[in-house]
């Protein structure tokens, strides 16, 4: 039997996610989603999908063809430094996912790593193990890609503008500024090893980021 925590939120689904392949208790099963053994695993990202979504402009999370303002659901510490493992959404994919994926909706809510194939990669860059807590969703009409030793980073393109949530709402400021603090050290410590310029690139990273925040 499920949990609570478990269960997802189907509310408001897009009629693109409907359309989705179903896994065996009728969830839909995102593109990106890998199937080992002809069963999806919604853990683990299908590295062979990356470059057909970047070349055909497919959604990251439903497949389908992208319009011209894209969504990338990040963890806050990704809204500061701009880079991120996976290739742009549809803005209402990117909504549903941030309500509906247990993850993304419940802060408490760990990875799941127990019985994953022992052959699985790792996504490209730094990646924080953490649960991102908050999750913003950046909108913005372009990107740019990195093709580095262990797989392709994306770098976010200038924003148009950014959503937050939190617990599957829209989050407070208070509540975003929270989750920013909580994560800097992960980042200041990184900058440090790079030297001054990086120092110094993060802090403007975080007043650009500062200006994205909700609204008091």
């Amino acid at each position: 039997m499920e949990t609570k925590d478990e269960q997802v939120r189907f509310d408001d689904m897009p009629e693109r996610i409907r359309a989705l392949p179903k896994d065996h208790r009728g969830y839909p099963v995102p593109y990106f989603v890998a199937w080992p053994n002809g069963k999806p695993d919604h853990r683990i990202m299908d590295r062979a999908k990356l470059w057909p979504a970047m070349e055909k402009k497919l959604c990251w999370i439903c497949g389908q063809k992208l319009g011209a303002y894209l969504a990338f659901p990040v963890g806050p510490m990704c809204v500061l430094n701009r880079n991120i493992s996976e290739p742009p959404s549809h803005l209402e994919c990117a909504r549903f996912a941030v309500k509906a994926c247990p993850f993304l909706a419940i802060p408490a809510k760990a990875r799941r790593d127990k019985n994953l194939p022992p052959d699985i990669e790792a996504p490209a860059g730094i990646g924080l193990k953490r649960n991102p807590g908050i999750t913003a969703i950046w909108i913005c009409k372009e990107y740019q890609s990195s093709l580095l030793p262990n797989g392709l980073l994306f770098q976010l393109g200038e924003p148009i503008g950014a959503e937050w949530y939190y617990e599957g709402r829209p989050a407070s400021r208070e509540e975003v500024e929270t989750w920013i603090e909580s994560g800097l050290p992960s980042l200041l410590a990184i900058a440090k090893t790079d030297g001054p310029v990086a120092l110094l690139a993060l802090r403007q990273m975080l007043h650009i980021a500062r200006g994205l925040l909700p609204a008091k």
